[in-house]
């Protein structure tokens, strides 16, 4: 329905147009120096339709990250997709694709289907 959840760095615009859905950073401080850690940043939507999704990872500064996506089937049985060390660079755009569905034993499929980069496909 073309709704959104989420932060866009390049223009600082906050969006919460996903009912049911936030968005948020979590992280771990350094236990002796007390110095923070690496943040993860988190989209949970709950009790999602079926249908398609398209998430927008958003460079900052040149890095790696790292991607995790987790379905729930009707029964509770969860299923992943992971994207390790993936390098991303400043105001550059990595889009992924994500079918969902809650039926008995289906699996979360996730396509990365294109980068970008400002100013340039």
């Amino acid at each position: 329905e073309g709704r959104k959840v989420g932060r866009d760095p390049i223009t600082n615009t906050t969006f919460s147009e996903i009912p049911n859905a936030s968005y948020g950073y979590e992280g771990i401080d350094d236990a002796v120096s007390g110095a923070p850690g690496p943040q993860t940043a988190i989209i949970d939507v709950r009790n999602p339709a079926t249908g398609k999704y398209v998430l927008q990872v958003i460079g900052t500064e040149s890095a790696k990250y790292d991607l995790a996506i987790r379905g729930y089937d009707c029964e509770m049985d969860p299923s992943d997709a992971e994207f390790l060390n993936v390098m991303i660079h400043k105001e550059s755009k990595h889009t992924y694709s994500i079918e969902y569905s809650n039926d008995k034993g289906s699996q979360v499929e996730v396509v990365q289907t294109r980068e970008t980069t400002r100013g340039r496909p």
